[in-house]
């Protein structure tokens, strides 16, 4: 089983690196962006994803395709369509979700979110948004959003609280996330950040994690750590090592949980310089 995923993942990367459009939104002006992706998971079991993210944009409205595919441990195929359109401080968006093989429709959902306080200032900034979400698919839900964030030098603070208002359930949140370390010389950098994130309502659930960077050139080591306080659990410890040459990247990662399941998978993902061309 392996040694085929090895030889599918070798095949799908050398066809992978042959095609991808880019393109950013102008005004007045068409906008296409692709992004392809391939990714061999070996612990702790075998697996091979490939996923194709597309996207157009046209002053203030845009659209989006992303087809994934699964070819191991067994074949699946499925698609999401979305559309968006923003009409400052309002968002209004569409998301359509489709399992093509085996088929069945998985999502279908309408928002609307809006920012109703921006302050963008030297040393802090701010902003309060709300947001309605109703999702037909695959169960009928109606939620209202109301979110708060402020960032003052090396700290961010940010609040949230979800209301379901069919069920009257009440989801309640706070989090910090704070940069202990930002260092940078003759082209490489190390940051490390240390964040929390607090569940009040409906239970009392602590997720805390501490990330560290090492970037140098076409070179990056990223170290991620999770853990659960309540009750402590560690969740996941990760390393994941890239190499990128131009718009080519290239990972790996390997890591374990706190039930000493192994894990480490490859990808690689590619993209071209954007374009642009007239409508």
């Amino acid at each position: 089983m392996m040694k085929s995923a090895g030889f599918i993942l070798l095949v799908g990367l050398v066809g992978l690196a042959t095609f991808s459009v880019g393109a950013n939104a102008q005004e007045g002006v068409s906008g296409w962006t692709a992004e392809f992706g391939i990714e061999g998971i070996l612990l702790p079991d075998g697996g091979l994803d490939a996923w194709a993210d597309l996207g157009w944009d046209l002053v203030g409205i845009r659209f989006g395709s992303l087809t994934e595919v699964t070819f191991l441990p067994a074949f699946g195929l499925g698609e999401t369509l979305s559309a968006s359109y923003t009409f400052d401080p309002v968002q209004f968006g569409l998301q359509l979700g489709v399992d093509v093989v085996p088929f069945a429709f998985n999502d279908l959902t309408l928002s609307a979110e809006a920012e109703l306080i921006g302050i963008d200032g030297e040393d802090v900034t701010f902003s309060l948004d709300a947001g309605l979400r109703l999702r037909a698919l695959p169960a009928f839900e109606l939620t209202f959003s109301v979110g708060a964030e402020v960032a003052w030098w090396i700290l961010d603070l940010w609040a949230q609280a979800d209301l379901d208002i069919l069920t009257i359930a009440l989801d309640v949140l706070l989090g910090a996330e704070v940069a202990v370390l930002d260092v940078s010389w003759e082209g490489a950098g190390l940051s490390a950040t240390l964040g929390a994130e607090t569940a009040f309502v409906p239970a009392l659930d602590t997720h805390v994690w501490f990330d560290v960077l090492f970037e140098a050139e076409i070179f990056e080591l990223r170290s991620e750590t999770d853990l659960d306080l309540v009750p402590f659990d560690l969740i996941e410890q990760q390393i994941e090592l890239s190499f990128t040459f131009d718009r080519l990247r290239l990972y790996a990662w390997a890591g374990f949980r706190g039930d000493l399941t192994v894990l480490a998978g490859i990808g690689i993902t590619y993209s071209l310089p954007a374009t642009n061309g007239g409508v």
